[in-house]
This record gives C-alpha cells, sequence and structure tokens, in this order.
C-alpha cells in the first residue's frame, strides 16, 4: 500500500475526475505526507509470520498450537497412515524404509526396501500394514507385532500411488497403467477390477462403499463400485487431481493441480471477486482461460465442489504455491497443504479462508493425517525437509510478525507507525532501518516503541535516522481468540522531487478523446507508448478512455508519459518553440489532461517542437520541473504545385513536375479519358524530395489533345493540388 493523504476537496476532485476519465492520471491538490503500510492478504504473506494465521481479509491471529514431533533423516517423505496407537507408520526416504513413530515423536526404521518411491501405504484392522513402492509394482505386508516384512504381491504396473483397506480387502491405485486393483489378504492375488484411459490414478478415496479416484493427466475423476461398475463423474480444467474428500453432507471435494512452464498465474495479482469469475469461466468452457501470464507460481492448485445435482464448481485457488494435500476434518473445513513454504491452508467458502500455519522449515506439505488421540488436532507430514508436526489446540506460544521491507525511494525521517487492532492483546512492536535493500550490518539495531493504545488503534513515533528503508515486527503476546492485528500504516515526509517526462508522441490529426470506441475504431491512452508503428494504432482500444481520429486539416496531436517519483498529481505548461526564430510561445498553463490537440492554421510556415513542463503543486516558481519535447514537426498550408505539364511525341508520352515549397511530396495520382485516378511513381522510384519529376506512358485512348488528363498531388501535411482540364 502506497498512498497520499489528500484535503476533503482534493479528494472529492479525485473521485469526479476519476470518475469520468478512468485509466488517465488525475491531478488535485494534496498533502505531501506519504503512507506505506499492510493492509491486504498479499501485503501480510510478504512478511514473515510465526505461529500466526492469515486470513483472506488480511487478519492476523495467534494461530492453534505447532509442535514438532520428529526431523527424518531422510529428508523425502511419501506417506504415512495412523498406527491405532496415537502414532504413525511412515514411508520415507529415497531408499524408502518404513518407519514408525510413537505418539511422543520418537522414530525407528523397520526395514529399507531400495525402491525409489514409497506412495502407497495402508492398514488393515489387525493392525498389519502394507507398503507399495515404485517402479516395481511390489508391496510389502508387514504382520502385526512382526519385526520385519514380507514380500507380499507385486503387481503389472510400474506405480503404485496409493494403498487401501477396504471391504476385507486392500487396493491399490495405480500408473502405467492407471488401475485399481483388489488383493486377497490371505493369498496375495491381485484383481483387476477397473482401468482408466490415463497414465495414473494418483488420488484414492474410499466412502459410501465406492471407490474415488483422481486421473492424470485428464484431471478426470471416477466412481467405482466394487463389482467393478465404474462412471466418469466429471473432468477438471487442470490435468492431475492431487487429493479427494467427501463431506458431511455427501459432497464430493477435489483438488486440482496444473504445472507451469516459465511463468505462472498470479493469484495475488487478482481480487477474489477476479479469480473466482475466472475460474466459473474455464470450469464451464472444460478447459484453460488464455490469458497474458506474469511471473509468479510455477504451477496452479484449485479446489472443486461437486454438488449433488452434479455440478462443479471451483471454490478457491491456492495462493503463491501449488497444493499437495486435502483433508475436511470437523466442522467441514477443507485443510490444504501448500507444496513450499510448509503452508497449511483452512477453506470454508471461496470467500472465508486462512494461510493458518507455515511450518518454520518450509517444506511440501505432502500429507495431513487426522490425530485420533487428540480431538481437534492433525499431523501434518512435510517433505523437503522431511518432518512430521502436530497442529491443532489452543495455542501456548507467542505470535510474531516481521514486515516486509517498506522502501521510500530515498532516505527519509519516518513519523509514526500506527497498527489496527482487534481485542486487547499485549503487543511489543519494534522497527529497525536502513539504507541498503536487504538488512546488513550497517541497518539499525530492532529497537522497541513506547506507543499509545486508542480507539483500537496502537500508534508509536519511530525514532529513526534517514533511512530509505525499514521494517517493523510485532509480538503478540497473551491473546484470546478475539485478538487480531488488522492493519499497519507507516507515515512518511518525502522531499519533493523533479516529475520525469518520458516520452512525448505527435500524431499529424486531431483526436477526439471518448470513453469507449466507436465501432473498434479507437486507440487508448497506452497503446500509444506500446505501439511502435503509430500508424497503426486504430483498433488498438482496449482501455476504457479511447481516442478517435477526427477528419479534416489544420491539426496536430500530442500524447506525453509523465510521473512523479513522489507519487504527487502534475499538471503541465504546454510550449511551443518556433525552431527558427527560437521563439518560444505559452499554449497553456496548468494543463491536466496528458494529451493536447494544437490547431495549426493560426501559425505561419516553419519547424516547430511542443515542449510539456511537468509540475506538482509543491514546485515554486517553475522550480522542480521535468521538461520533456516532441520531434520537430513541420506547419505547412501550401498545397504542392503542378508545373511543366507536357503531352509529348504523339500523345504516347506525359510528363510533369511536382514541387512544394516545405513539405516533401507524398502521393501522386493521374487519370485520363474518363478514367479513375492511379498511383504513379517519380522516375527515381522514391518520393522523399520537395520537386518530383514524372514520365508516365499514356494509353492510344488518351488522344494528344490530353483534353480529359487529371492530376492529383499530396504533400506529407496532408495539402492537396488538382489539376483538371
Amino acid at each position: 500500500m502506497k498512498r497520499i493523504l489528500p484535503p476533503f476537496f482534493s479528494l472529492f476532485g479525485v473521485l469526479l475526475i476519476a470518475a469520468l476519465f478512468p485509466g488517465i492520471p488525475t491531478t488535485v491538490f494534496c498533502q505531501q505526507t506519504h503512507i506505506v503500510g499492510d493492509v491486504q492478504y498479499a501485503d501480510f504473506a510478504a512478511g514473515e509470520r510465526e505461529r500466526l494465521s492469515l486470513s483472506v481479509r488480511g487478519k492476523l491471529e495467534t494461530s492453534p498450537r505447532l509442535q514438532k514431533l520428529t526431523d527424518l533423516e531422510a529428508g523425502v517423505l511419501w506417506a504415512a497412515v495412523p498406527d491405532g496407537e496415537g502414532g504413525l507408520w511412515i514411508s520415507a526416504g529415497s531408499e524408502v524404509s518404513l518407519l514408525h513413530m510413537d505418539a511422543e515423536g520418537a522414530t525407528e526404521e523397520v526395514f529399507t526396501s531400495g525402491a525409489v518411491l514409497g506412495n502407497g501405504l495402508a492398514r488393515d484392522d489387525t493392525g498389519t500394514v502394507y507398503l507399495g513402492t515404485s517402479p516395481d509394482g511390489r508391496i510389502y505386508r508387514l504382520a502385526a507385532g512382526a519385526d520385519k516384512p514380507e514380500a507380499f504381491a507385486r503387481l503389472p504396473v510400474d506405480y503404485i500411488w496409493n494403498l487401501a483397506w477396504a471391504e476385507e480387502s486392500l487396493w491399490a491405485a495405480t500408473g502405467l497403467p492407471a488401475a485399481l486393483y483388489r488383493i486377497d489378504p490371505a493369498s496375495g492375488e491381485a484383481e483387476e477390477v477397473f482401468t482408466a484411459r490415463e497414465d495414473h490414478l494418483q488420488a484414492h478415496l474410499y466412502a459410501e462403499g465406492a471407490h474415488f479416484l483422481g486421473g492424470n493427466p485428464s484431471g478426470s475423476v471416477y466412481r467405482v463400485e466394487a463389482d467393478g461398475s465404474a462412471e466418469s463423474l466429471l473432468s477438471l480444467p487442470e490435468s492431475e487431481v492431487r487429493g479427494l474428500a467427501l463431506d458431511s453432507e455427501g459432497l464430493l471435494w477435489i483438488l486440482g493441480y496444473e504445472a507451469k512452464g516459465g511463468s505462472g498465474l498470479q493469484a495475488s495479482e487478482e481480487s477474489p471477486e477476479e479469480a473466482f469469475q475466472r475460474m466459473m469461466r474455464e470450469a464451464q468452457a472444460g478447459g484453460k482461460e488464455t490469458r497474458q501470464e506474469k511471473s509468479g507460481p510455477t504451477s496452479r492448485t484449485r479446489l472443486y465442489r461437486k454438488n449433488n445435482d452434479g455440478f462443479v464448481l471451483p471454490v478457491w485457488e491456492v495462493p503463491e504455491a501449488g497444493g499437495s494435500s486435502l483433508a475436511i476434518f470437523g466442522g467441514g473445513v477443507k485443510l490444504v497443504g501448500a507444496d513450499s513454504g510448509g503452508a497449511l491452508f483452512a477453506v470454508s467458502s471461496r470467500n472465508r479462508w486462512s494461510r493458518v500455519v507455515d511450518l518454520p522449515d518450509g517444506g511440501d506439505v505432502l500429507r495431513i493425517v487426522a490425530d485420533p488421540a487428540r480431538e481437534g488436532s492433525v499431523f501434518m507430514l512435510s517433505s523437503q525437509p522431511a518432518t512430521v508436526h502436530r497442529f491443532g489446540g489452543p495455542a501456548t506460544e507467542k505470535g510474531v510478525f516481521t514486515s516486509r521491507i517498506h522502501d521510500a525511494t530515498q532516505p527519509v525521517r519516518w513519523g509514526t507507525l500506527e497498527l489496527l487492532v482487534e481485542g486487547a492483546p499485549e503487543l511489543a512492536v519494534e522497527t529497525r532501518s536502513g539504507n541498503s535493500p536487504a538488512p546488513d550490518a550497517t541497518w539499525s539495531h530492532w529497537e522497541a516503541l513506547e506507543g499509545s493504545r486508542s480507539a483500537g488503534f496502537f500508534r508509536a513515533d519511530m525514532e529513526t535516522g534517514a533511512a530509505r528503508y525499514l521494517q517493523y515486527r510485532v509480538t503478540l503476546t497473551e491473546t484470546t481468540p478475539e485478538d487480531a492485528l488488522r492493519r499497519s500504516r507507516l507515515f512518511v515526509q518525502l522531499p519533493n522531487e523533479v516529475p520525469v517526462v518520458s516520452k512525448v508522441i505527435s500524431l499529424p490529426y486531431a483526436v477526439e478523446a471518448r470513453r469507449t470506441p466507436a465501432n473498434g475504431r479507437g486507440f487508448g491512452y497506452d497503446s500509444l507508448f506500446r505501439e511502435e508503428d503509430l500508424s497503426k494504432l486504430e483498433g488498438k482500444g482496449a482501455e476504457r478512455l479511447q481516442f478517435l481520429r477526427k477528419l479534416g486539416k489544420g491539426k496536430r496531436s500530442f500524447f506525453w508519459r509523465a510521473r512523479d517519483p513522489n507519487g504527487d498529481p502534475l499538471v503541465f505548461d504546454l510550449y511551443l518553440h518556433d525552431q527558427q526564430t527560437d521563439r518560444r510561445l505559452l499554449l497553456e498553463r496548468d494543463h491536466e489532461d496528458p494529451f493536447w490537440v494544437l490547431a495549426t492554421d493560426g501559425f505561419e510556415e516553419g519547424v516547430f517542437q511542443l515542449e510539456v513542463v511537468a509540475r506538482d503543486h509543491w514546485a515554486e516558481n517553475g522550480t522542480a520541473a521535468g521538461h520533456g519535447f516532441s520531434e520537430d514537426f513541420l506547419i505547412d498550408h501550401l498545397a504542392p504545385a503542378i508545373v511543366e505539364v507536357q503531352v509529348r511525341g504523339q500523345g504516347e508520352l506525359l510528363t510533369f513536375v511536382v514541387e512544394d515549397e516545405f513539405s516533401v511530396i507524398e502521393a501522386v495520382e493521374v487519370g485520363f479519358a474518363g478514367g479513375p485516378l492511379r498511383p504513379v511513381l517519380p522516375e527515381d522510384g522514391l518520393y522523399d524530395r520537395l520537386r518530383e519529376s514524372f514520365r508516365i506512358p499514356l494509353p492510344a485512348k488518351a488522344g494528344p489533345d490530353n483534353d480529359e488528363l487529371r492530376i492529383r498531388a499530396i504533400d506529407e501535411s496532408g495539402n492537396e493540388a488538382l489539376r483538371v482540364p
């Protein structure tokens, strides 16, 4: 957030002008005090949070308790299932080891398979554990109470993505080929129940007596009954289904994932409503919407809900990262684990969601498993690094928010820090500052601020020297569920800087400004500065404020791009320079729009230049002003002359000369014997001079008397001459 504090009449002017002319700079009187701070989700997400939950509305609250149970040396974690005693069975490592972790986090390695992947893990009603490995398609069985596992089955597949115990049998979802197998727990014999036209069936959920399977690369979801009968429920715009869950109302929730190369969609660039509308369009079209992408995350993950009426609705998109895991627990809240940053999101609806916790070491939250020994708690299992955390229950530690680094663009004096607070939490507020972009030895140390509390606000003076960059840190202690941090504002006084006029564009015709294009012929203000060939402007009007070319002579249009380093509104003084006499004529003072139409009829012929002087209302006596100049342009009111017209020989050759005092000849057309005017070229083939000679062969029907000969000449200033019989 960065803005200016205007007085009331100036704010009214901003609103009025913005309403009439959206998309162009607005000019009003303003204060010089500037504000930076954190207001929205994206602002707080750019900082660092410890034991704090961040909602979509930009609200920071102390998050539930987070307890690290174990660090796994393996580095990579694949799957986990509860052991029935408050602990977990875990598959992890580049050679896939089976580990056991008790309720307190003590971990023991049971055996190592030597396989590359170990995504399949299940436990039956007797406590027997099954491990499926890839790319060998093997299943190992560890009987309850046994020390070592045994080779149990081998499937004719490359990948085992999921194992589940249901209906007194072991079930396997596989890849290459994509199939669902039932494995007899006594013999280890496998029966293929369902195959899909996919490469992989990676997501598997058993619920309501049926198997729900997510395919890759089609993004399809299938429902398979125990007898093998199946139906295709839906197909997502994303290519991969990463998670499936059923809520208490019987609604199916699906986590769709799409990997992207190079650049990706920046969710934070869109408002929640814009993102939702785009998601709806894609879902209805059954594919991805083509749009210009900006540098950002390299993946996209969306959460969908399938209603009982069959409609599939996009509900939410993971911001800043991709999603790896999905689970639904008490209260219908959907938990989504991110594939980077160790983030866990809790989603109630598209407008009610929070980033509830960030693991201190980051990582990919690959699995979310209910903790049966502690109601309201879950196990969070991350990979790279491989860790296991217990999350849930009342917070027992303080929450800390460290803001992003705020940049004032130059060394300044920082004023008041203001925090909007809900409830009555105990706050400890600190700041540090410096003149290098990242904190280093030249920055000040963290210094505590002594402030005051009133009407929900905490305010304190920031005692800093001249510093360009500043960072603040807030520690919340002794909080209740009603306590939260909602907003920060940092007041700063900036010295006035000189405005910059970066470019002035000139067009040899008049324009009319309109809010919408007429028949698609208009062009937008920003198009002027994107389009290299200004003759191709028409039809390039994507902006709401557009310009239409007007017919007629004696007008020239100018556009310029200007900015103020302080963000202050600008006004413009316009001058016309006569390049022959070096005269400087004031055309208009305090012009507000970044364009101008000049009537050239009142000026004599010659070469001129437009000067744009940009200044804010803090400039004194013309000081602190920026200057920009157009290219030289010619004002010429005289038409070219068509002279020395002769028909040579027996009427077979026409010669003539076209000359102009100021402008280069641009085009010549010739017509005869009642025919149309047709373009011709000068003798040297180029229109590049003030005087051009022509030799035009005449057809026999023209006749030697040349009674119907017509010649039309135009110079580059648009002046026209016509010779008729």
